[in-house]
């Protein structure tokens, strides 16, 4: 995650906290919401095969 500027990752965090309210609302944990958010917004694989 090298190329992603400082404010986007500030944006990024956002989003994922307010995905993460909404998925806390359907009875899942926030925590859940903030990582899936992350992992499908993510430019690239996090991680992978090598």
């Amino acid at each position: 995650m090298n190329d992603i500027n400082k404010q986007e990752l500030l944006n990024l965090k956002k989003l994922a906290e307010g995905v993460g309210q909404f998925i806390r609302y359907w009875g899942f944990r926030q925590i859940h919401g903030e990582v899936w958010s992350v992992v499908y917004l993510a430019p690239a694989p996090l991680f992978g095969y090598s």
